[in-house]
């Protein structure tokens, strides 16, 4: 008996022990997890100050160069300063009457560049109608349309100091999409729209699209730039019965990632649904009659009716990215952009307090007379 009681004794002691090291591992696996996933958030918020960053100093570069023709002396042109906690390098070169401007900026070791061109304007632009399209389904609620509309409205106080004879109109959407405000020059009318705006129901980005098409045709102006400024937080997961028939939609539509998506094909039923054929055939329209299309996607997507598993999420994120890529004036051929990237008439950011500086850098571009573009590149070795 002593003896089944020693044995009995030194097992509860090693399942003591063994325990005592398991739960040391798991928090030490915790405590190891926790720093990397603080040192990516790090880094990713370092990676986009850089940007900002090489953002706001090209469109400084763009207005000095718009304002004093004679800028630079000489070229190339290299110059090297502070902004925040980034440290900028810009160099200028010119080919005939083309400038080309490569900016990078380095926070703390985060470096992102940019590449624009520029040529100089001696005309004045033509004036501007513009439709804003913003969402209002239901995953919209909260602060991501708080962020929206304080965004639509720093893009209206750029249009509005520009001076110009531009006019603005207002489209949301849910179910369906409604024509909040007609093309006006009295921004306040606007603003008071924008500031109305609930957020409630599904996704129609395909009946938003068709209600800016047909202001742009009814009310637009003969000698007006035509252009639509595009938000959505989602998937496309509405039509609208009267303009295009929908056999079925799901509300998040699955996205099969062993095939090639063609959101244009309405052919291809196992990619997507009616519902994103939907939107970017309202897209090709609108751009077949000459407008422009800027689409910004925030990325709120983290559920899908596809499956729970990040891959399911992923593929039904990429419908969504694949679908406002497509609206957008982006060549038909482009791929989705990596993390961060922007192209010139395709945003995306999943931080919604970045929404500010994505209008700002459309409203910056329309009103350019040159209406520059800009592409992102890798950063130099150094």
């Amino acid at each position: 008996m002593k003896k089944f009681s020693k044995h009995q004794g030194l097992s509860s002691l090693f399942l003591v022990f063994i325990i005592g090291v398991l739960l040391s591992l798991i928090v030490a696996i915790l405590q190891f997890d926790s720093l990397l996933s603080t040192k990516r958030n790090a880094q990713t918020q370092r990676s986009q100050q850089a940007f900002f960053a090489a953002e706001g100093a090209l469109y400084e570069t763009i207005q000095h160069l718009r304002n004093d023709p004679f800028w630079p002396e000489s070229f190339p042109d290299q110059t090297e300063y502070i902004i925040g906690e980034a440290k900028v390098k810009r160099t200028i070169t010119k080919e005939d009457n083309q400038l080309k401007i490569d900016l990078s900026a380095n926070v703390k070791g985060a470096k992102r560049r940019l590449i624009a061109g520029f040529v100089y304007s001696s005309g004045e632009r033509s004036p501007l109608d513009i439709v804003m399209i913003i969402d209002r389904s239901g995953s919209m609620n909260g602060s991501p349309l708080s962020y929206a509309q304080e965004a639509a409205k720093k893009f209206l106080d750029i249009i509005e100091f520009e001076a110009a004879d531009d006019y603005v109109s207002l489209v949301s959407y849910s179910d369906y999409a409604s024509l909040d405000q007609s093309l006006t020059n009295q921004y306040f009318k606007i603003k008071n729209a924008v500031n109305h705006l609930n957020a409630g129901g599904m996704t129609n980005i395909g009946d938003a699209l068709n209600k800016a098409g047909k202001e742009l045709l009814e009310n637009g102006r003969e000698d007006s730039i035509k252009v639509i400024v595009l938000l959505s937080d989602g998937v496309a997961n509405r039509t609208n019965p009267a303009i295009f028939t929908c056999e079925s939609c799901s509300t998040w539509p699955c996205l099969d990632p062993n095939e090639v998506f063609d959101p244009a094909d309405e052919t291809d039923q196992k990619m997507g649904s009616c519902c994103t054929h939907f939107a970017v055939s309202q897209a090709q329209e609108t751009k077949e009659a000459g407008f422009t299309i800027f689409s910004i996607l925030l990325n709120n997507i983290t559920y899908s009716d596809c499956g729970s598993s990040p891959g399911d999420i992923i593929s039904t994120e990429n419908l969504g990215r694949l679908t406002l890529l497509r609206a957008s004036n982006e060549s038909a051929d482009q791929p989705l952009p990596e993390t961060g990237e922007r192209y010139v008439f395709y945003k995306e950011t999943k931080n919604e307090s970045e929404l500010e500086n994505i209008y700002e850098e459309i409203a910056h571009a329309i009103t350019s007379p040159e209406f520059f573009e800009y592409q992102e590149a890798l950063p130099e070795a150094e």
